[in-house]
């Protein structure tokens, strides 16, 4: 009797399948690996599900209980099917939340993208402020405002190839190194991008100085001079192909205002500098240091003040003609 119990028991009967999905009320299970992939019964339609062992409520000698072959059900969406998840890290308690105006916050980014943009600004203020003290000493000022332009534009080029060359390899401890040896092709590379500038930026000079010599009667040789230099200093700062060389003031203004109140002092600091500078180069007269003053010599000429006298009531007439 018990070999015949067994000789009915299929053993792929007995090997578990895979969780199948909970089935509602009223429907039966899809049963063992087996139900779902068919048996040896007849066509595969049905195979026996599971033999219940006697003595158990509705089992008898051989007998077994054989359901139909229900198929899982493939459902159009799995949204519904998966588990609740949260990407990133979860949010900080509350008692670890940053302040509203802390550089982390919501309220200090914003702040932060907002004194990024004052950063231009307070480089152009920058440049003429250098363009001022050029107007004050045309001489010594241009000469100094021209290095300082030089220098920054080669630290510009310095950072961007060292930048690139981080972000091929990553960072490491001798980028410094690096960068020192690169400086004087940098610096190289820099004078000769201002010396293919000199030539615009002599002739916005020269329409500047000419300008000043028609407008200001009195003295106008060394006003038109001063007014000529600091014009020069502006086109080098602010003129074409000047992007670069603003960039690491741009930076050094964002690094000081990283928080609304550090921007916000900066940016009346510099403009009170810049408005100074301003106010300064229209008030003094230039000073040709270590020149002297030139005024001085170019009075001494005994045709030049005729001669622009002249020059000047000749513009004045073609003005009026035209006009």
């Amino acid at each position: 009797d018990l070999t015949a119990r067994l000789a009915v028991i299929d053993p792929a009967a007995l090997v578990p399948g895979p969780a199948a999905p909970v089935m509602p009320p009223g429907r039966p299970s899809p049963g063992t690996l087996a139900d779902q992939r068919g048996g040896p019964g007849a066509g595969g339609a049905a195979v026996p599900a599971a033999v219940i062992p006697a003595g158990l409520p509705g089992a008898g000698p051989g007998a077994g209980l054989a359901a139909a072959a229900i198929p899982a059900p493939q459902p159009a969406d799995y949204r519904g099917m998966l588990p609740a998840a949260q990407y990133g890290p979860p949010p900080p308690p509350d008692w670890m939340a940053l302040p509203p105006g802390a550089a982390g916050s919501p309220a200090g980014q914003a702040g932060a993208r907002g004194t990024a943009r004052i950063g231009p600004l307070l480089a152009a203020a920058t440049v003429v402020a250098a363009a001022c003290v050029s107007v004050l000493l045309p001489l010594a000022g241009l000469v100094a405002s021209l290095i300082a332009l030089l220098l920054l534009r080669s630290g510009s080029l310095t950072g961007v190839s060292v930048a690139r060359r981080r972000s091929v390899r990553g960072s490491r401890a001798t980028d410094p190194m690096l960068a020192a040896v690169y400086f004087p092709t940098a610096l190289l590379r820099s004078l000769v991008g201002m010396a293919l500038l000199a030539v615009p930026a002599a002739i916005f000079g020269g329409i500047v100085g000419a300008l000043t010599l028609l407008v200001n009667p009195a003295h106008p040789v060394a006003q038109a001079g001063a007014y000529a230099a600091g014009a020069i200093v502006i086109f080098y700062g602010l003129g074409p192909g000047s992007a670069s060389t603003r960039r690491p003031l741009v930076q050094f203004f964002n690094a000081l205002g990283r928080t609304p109140p550090s921007g916000f002092v900066v940016l009346i600091a510099v403009c009170a500098i810049a408005l100074g500078a301003v106010a300064a180069a229209a008030t003094h007269p230039p000073y040709y240091w270590p020149s002297g003053n030139v005024t001085t010599r170019f009075q001494s000429w005994p045709r030049l003040p005729g001669l622009l006298h002249e020059v000047r009531a000749a513009v004045v007439r073609l003005i009026g003609k035209q006009a």
